[in-house]
């Protein structure tokens, strides 16, 4: 669990830019790989090719990327990423709230990290967007709300939560919960 949550709060920084096209075209579809290459990986498969056991670590070798928008009011899009290990999937549904100077984008829709060999899926939503600054000032963006991560398999829970203050901040906690209540 705190691999997984690790690695999404990780991703949020590149995730979180404003970019067009901001709804792309229904049916527009992206596909592509991401080779995850370091020189102790390269070290690994080289004994492998040797006789030597292959580690989780250098089995890692491309990522494929499959999106597509499915759905234009609200905008949808569906996305798969796989690994040898692990599979990434979901789908988010923003909805956007106009005010004087800035836009709330409530992201919903679920993602699922799975892991292939163990078959554990940890499911979470991204948490909300506001993007301030639109008409004058400074455009800032900064994630709101809260992320709630479920592991139901074993009856984990992590809840993260960005500060609303504009800043930074963020705290969160990962717990134990009773499956027959959720």
């Amino acid at each position: 669990m705190k691999l997984v949550v690790t690695m999404v709060m990780s991703t949020l920084y590149m995730t979180v830019k404003p970019s067009k096209p901001f709804n792309p075209i229904l049916g527009e579809t992206y596909e592509g790989f991401m080779c995850l290459n370091n020189k102790e990986k390269e070290k690994e498969i080289e004994s492998v090719r040797n006789g030597s056991t292959v580690s989780p670590a250098a089995q890692i070798e491309v990522f494929k990327a499959y999106l597509e928008q499915t759905c234009h009011h609200p905008p949808i899009s569906n996305f798969l990423f796989e690994g040898n290990m692990v599979r990434i999937y979901g789908n988010f549904e923003c909805v956007g709230k106009n005010s004087k100077n800035s836009y709330n984008i409530k992201n919903s829709g679920p993602c699922t990290v799975e892991f292939l060999d163990t078959k554990q899926k940890i499911r979470f939503q991204l948490p909300d967007t506001v993007m301030s600054g639109i008409l004058f000032g400074t455009m800032q963006l900064y994630l709101n709300n809260s992320m709630i991560f479920h592991d139901k398999e074993n009856e984990l829970k992590a809840h993260i939560t960005f500060d609303s203050d504009h800043t930074d901040k963020l705290k969160g906690s990962i717990y134990k919960f009773n499956k027959a209540k959720l």
